[in-house]
């Protein structure tokens, strides 16, 4: 059995043999790729893990030596808490671009196979309807009489059928192999995991260093005072670093002050606004009232004519009633005489 598959597939056409060479390339380069990653995230993280490398601040791999300088040094120029994560992700957006890159070759590679699976499928089915229909819209007279021409033809269109399902089992195939390897090596897993390593190495050990440095700088008067007995020099570095604590905090009360105050006039602004609006409704309303007070006016004065109207009418049809009235009674007078 194994042998016909192998048969098989050799006796594909160039485009199926090569869609089926190009899906085995893509699984193989997907392998060595996400090995070679989960390889180097493995060394790097063994490399962060090594006691003598923590404490002595220094490790192999550059990205960690950059990493840990760049957070000292934004721990000590700014008081205020460090963006551990930001540092982290920005040098592995700058320094581990091919890993990233393989990363996503490694996600990609498994759509790809599928995909040119189906691309070999619908080129299998479309070459094999294709011979279909040549052999059924030639004269059936001439096929009968020809043997060999029919057995070509169906060989021709049995061939595309090899090619599209040959193509359609090698790209799922692949992509299922190559979903099951991610399950167990994952290189997007493994950076994750060497990032958080990385985060909690820097805010447990390498903040302490950044704590030290802060407390030395933030000397207080009575230490600059002690230092005075000792010499000038000592005074004069002690009141140094004093001024530069008190001004680096001067100036951060003072960007809150100011924001604030900026917030502050922003509110009465919009509350100033809103009293314009309020205003302006208020005049409208007044406005409003009066055009309704005049129109009920008017239609007071309507009601009245109407009602002065209506009674002039009725006076009216109450008399002509009895004018009726007396003539019926005089005619049925006149009736009787006669």
């Amino acid at each position: 059995m194994f042998r016909q598959f192998i048969d098989t597939i050799l006796n594909l056409n160039v485009v199926g043999l090569t869609i089926v060479i190009i899906i085995v390339g893509l699984l193989i380069a997907a392998f060595t790729i996400n090995i070679f990653v989960v390889l180097g995230y493995r060394r790097m993280l063994r490399d962060l893990s090594s006691e003598k490398n923590r404490q002595g601040r220094l490790f192999e791999h550059k990205i960690l030596n950059n990493i840990t300088s760049d957070y000292l040094k934004a721990g000590k120029e700014h008081s205020g808490e460090v963006n551990t994560q930001a540092i982290i992700e920005k040098h592995f957006d700058m320094e581990m671009k091919v890993s990233q890159l393989g990363e996503r070759y490694v996600k990609t590679s498994v759509s790809l196979m599928i995909i040119l699976g189906l691309v070999g499928t619908f080129f299998g089915l479309t070459m094999s309807i294709g011979q279909l229909v040549n052999l059924l819209a030639k004269d059936v007279g001439n096929a009968l009489s020809v043997d060999s021409s029919i057995t070509q033809s169906l060989i021709s269109a049995m061939s595309g059928m090899s090619v599209a399902f040959v193509t359609s089992l090698f790209g799922i195939s692949a992509s299922i192999v190559m979903t099951l390897f991610n399950l167990f090596f994952n290189a997007s897993q493994r950076r994750v995991n060497l990032m958080v390593h990385l985060e909690e190495y820097l805010d447990n050990d390498v903040f302490k260093d950044v704590r030290e440095y802060r407390t030395v700088s933030g000397t207080s008067f009575s230490g600059a005072a002690v230092s005075f007995g000792g010499g000038d020099t000592v005074t004069v570095e002690a009141m140094k670093v004093l001024t530069d604590t008190l001004v680096d905090r001067l100036y951060g009360v003072t960007g809150e002050m100011a924001a604030t105050a900026e917030a502050f006039q922003e509110t009465i602004t919009s509350f100033d606004l809103s009293l314009k609006v309020f205003a302006e409704s208020a005049r409208d309303f007044r406005e409003f009232n009066h055009h309704l007070k005049d129109n009920v006016q008017r239609m007071s004065l309507g009601f009245s004519d109407f009602t002065q109207e209506m009674t002039h009418q009725t006076e009216r049809m109450a008399s002509g009633y009895d004018s009726i009235k007396d003539l019926t009674k005089t005619l049925k007078e006149l009736a009787k005489d006669e």
